[in-house]
C-alpha cells in the first residue's frame, strides 16, 4: 500500500516516527491523533503505544488505523510512561523520533518546521518549540518554551526554567538511542533526565513558532506527582552536574503541594497575566464553581473582572503562590 508521498509503506522507512503514549485518552484521544495524521509534513509513522487502557482508547486507536496505514499501534499491559516510550522507540524506524502526547494538540505545520531546521542544523540533538498551555477545555491560559538557542536552554535545564516542551520535541534517532533513551528511575522526569543527557552530545534547541497546544490538567503527572517529581528531578540534576564537572547545586527547598483550587486559580491568574481575558474569567469561575469554600478561586475572579490592575498585580499574587504552593 502506497502512502500519501507515493511510497510503499511495507518497504520504506518513514522520515518520521511519532511517539504516543495512550493510557485512559479516549476524551482528548481523537483530537490529538487528527492533529498529526494532518500534518503538513507527511512522510510520518504514528506509533501509538496503547500502556493497558481501561477506556475505549485502544478501540479508537484501531479504527484510526483501519482508515490511514500509517498508524502502528503496539498495545500490552500498562508499564507506565517510560515503558511506553521506550516501547515506541524500539520500534521506530524513522530517521527522526517527534513526541507527541494523547492530550495535546499539534499545530499543521509542526514537522515540517521541524525537519526544516533539522536539516539545516546538523549539531542539533533534539528540536522543540513554543507551546500554548491549554486547560482541560481548550482554554488558552500562557505561552511557554521561549528560549531558542542551546546554552540559554542547557542553562534552563539547571536552573529549573521552561527548556524544552517534551511532547513537542522532535529528536534525531541515533542519538537518543546512544544517549540510552529514556531511564525508568527517572519516571515522571524522564523527559528532564533526557535533555541533560543529549545536552551533552549534541545541542539543544527551540523554534521561534508556536507548535503546540500543551494541555494541563489535575488529573496529569504535574500534579498528581509534584513530590516524587521533585526528588527524582534533584536527583537526575546532581548525576548531571558530576558528569559535566560541575560543583553541587544549593539544596532546593521544600515547597507544600499545591492544592486542586490552587492550581486551578493559577491558570487563571497565568491567562490574565499574559492578556487571555476571557480564559482568564472563565477559568477562575470555573475554579469558584468547584471550590467555592476557597479564597484563592475568588481572588482570581475578582482579579480577572478587573482588567488591567488585576493584570499588574496578577505576577505578585503568583510569585506568593508559588513560594508557599497554596
Amino acid at each position: 500500500m502506497a502512502n500519501p508521498d507515493g511510497q510503499t509503506a511495507e518497504t520504506s522507512a518513514p522520515r518520521v516516527s511519532v511517539v504516543m503514549p495512550v493510557y485512559n485518552a479516549q476524551r482528548y484521544l481523537a483530537e490529538a491523533v487528527q492533529s498529526i495524521l494532518h500534518q503538513t509534513f507527511r512522510d510520518f509513522e504514528l506509533i501509538a503505544v496503547d500502556d493497558g487502557s481501561k477506556d475505549n482508547s485502544l478501540a479508537m486507536l484501531q479504527e484510526f488505523a483501519r482508515s490511514d496505514p500509517r498508524v502502528r499501534i503496539i498495545s500490552r499491559p500498562n508499564t507506565g510512561i517510560v515503558g511506553a516510550l521506550n516501547d515506541g522507540v524500539a520500534a521506530a524506524r524513522g530517521e527522526f523520533v517527534a513526541r507527541m502526547d494523547a492530550d495535546d494538540i499539534a499545530l499543521p505545520e509542526r514537522l515540517e518546521k521541524q525537519i526544516a531546521f533539522m536539516e539545516k542544523h546538523s549539531d542539533c540533538a533534539a528540536c522543540g518549540g513554543k507551546a500554548i498551555i491549554i486547560s482541560p477545555e481548550g482554554i488558552p491560559i500562557e505561552e511557554q518554551w521561549k528560549r531558542t538557542g542551546n546554552q540559554e536552554i542547557q542553562a534552563a535545564l539547571f536552573s529549573g526554567d521552561d527548556h524544552l516542551c517534551h511532547p513537542a520535541t522532535l529528536i534525531r534517532r541515533d542519538l537518543l538511542l546512544r544517549a540510552g533513551s529514556y531511564r525508568r528511575e527517572y519516571e515522571w522526569v524522564e523527559d528532564l533526565d533526557l535533555w541533560l543527557r543529549l545536552g551533552e552530545i549534541g545541542e539543544l534547541a527551540n523554534l521561534t513558532d508556536v507548535i503546540l497546544k500543551y494541555r494541563r490538567h489535575l488529573g496529569s503527572v504535574t500534579h498528581l506527582r509534584e513530590t516524587t517529581q521533585q526528588a527524582r528531578r534533584e536527583q537526575t540534576l546532581r548525576e548531571a552536574r558530576l558528569r559535566r564537572g560541575m560543583p553541587p547545586a544549593e539544596p532546593a527547598a521544600v515547597g507544600i503541594q499545591s492544592t486542586p483550587a490552587g492550581t486551578m486559580s493559577n491558570w487563571a491568574l497565568l491567562a490574565l497575566q499574559n492578556r487571555y481575558w476571557g480564559s482568564a474569567i472563565r477559568l477562575s469561575a470555573r475554579a469558584v464553581r468547584r471550590f467555592p469554600a476557597s479564597a484563592q478561586p475568588w481572588v482570581a475572579l475578582f482579579l480577572s473582572l478587573t482588567g488591567p490592575l488585576g493584570r499588574a498585580m496578577a505576577p505578585a499574587v503568583l510569585h506568593l503562590r508559588q513560594r508557599f504552593r497554596g
